[in-house]
């Protein structure tokens, strides 16, 4: 029985605060939102018992879709740039926060910081088995003609500056 009463309330709660919102003018998110944080004051009331990974596909495709709803295509339209703009700076924000994480994480590795010397010397015998396999592919590829002499004497380069600072 306590399984149905929370989303009973929820459902309840959207059902009677929907026309209320549109009679008043307050959004309703607001109004939602504050009917959410009343009920959670309630004695009694059973806490829900959901994974917090569960709240994203749960929660933003209704909130996207009511926003559908009641967006025109002109506001769409003039917000695009900005929207995008965002988006591809986090992107590119979130790939640089990555790469230095991982970076700092091998370097780590290769020091011998973390891990011990065993792990610095499986990750140094690890690279120096990719350094070789990059050598033979990018060797494979410019006698093929696939990459000009330049670009491969540029990887080659970087590989072997990688193989000679990790002691490979």
């Amino acid at each position: 029985m306590d399984a149905v009463v929370l989303p009973g309330l929820l459902v309840l709660g959207v059902v009677v605060l929907t026309p209320v919102a549109d009679r008043t003018g307050v959004p309703h998110p607001v109004l939602l939102t504050v009917y959410g944080l009343l009920l959670g004051l309630v004695p009694g009331l059973p806490a829900p018992d959901l994974p917090p990974e569960a709240i994203l596909p749960l929660v933003l495709p209704p909130l996207l879709f009511a926003a559908t709803q009641s967006t025109s295509v002109r506001e769409l339209r003039s917000a695009a740039g900005t929207v995008l703009s965002l988006a591809v700076r986090q992107a590119v924000v979130d790939q640089y926060e990555s790469r230095l994480t991982y970076r700092g994480a091998v370097h780590d590795l290769v020091d011998g910081d973390v891990g011990g010397d065993s792990a610095g010397e499986q990750l140094r015998t690890l690279l120096a088995r990719a350094s070789e396999a990059e050598r033979e592919a990018v060797l494979d590829a410019r006698r093929s003609g696939r990459t000009s002499r330049a670009a491969a004497d540029d990887v080659l380069f970087d590989v072997e500056a990688r193989a000679l600072r990790h002691g490979s």
